[in-house]
């Protein structure tokens, strides 16, 4: 169960391609903190909507992934 999980990084994973949207706001009820960092095959996190209620995302070296239309709130995209 990760409906507690408060902060999660992903680092390095080759294997990733999309992150369906219902994952964050189902299992990841609490996530407020999310880093993507080269994840090179990255390709979708679930749209702007799925990852409204995250409140510090980070995004880096991830060539793949599709623009997001997410307002910044402190973050860097």
């Amino acid at each position: 169960n990760l409906t507690s999980l408060e902060s999660l990084q992903i680092i390095g994973c080759e294997c990733i391609v999309s992150v369906p949207g219902h994952l964050w706001s189902s299992n990841l009820k609490s996530l407020q903190s999310l880093k993507f960092l080269s994840c090179w095959k990255l390709k979708l996190i679930g749209g702007s909507d799925a990852i409204a209620h995250i409140r510090d995302l980070w995004i880096d070296d991830c060539p793949e992934l599709e623009e997001i239309d997410q307002p910044l709130r402190g973050s860097v995209l």
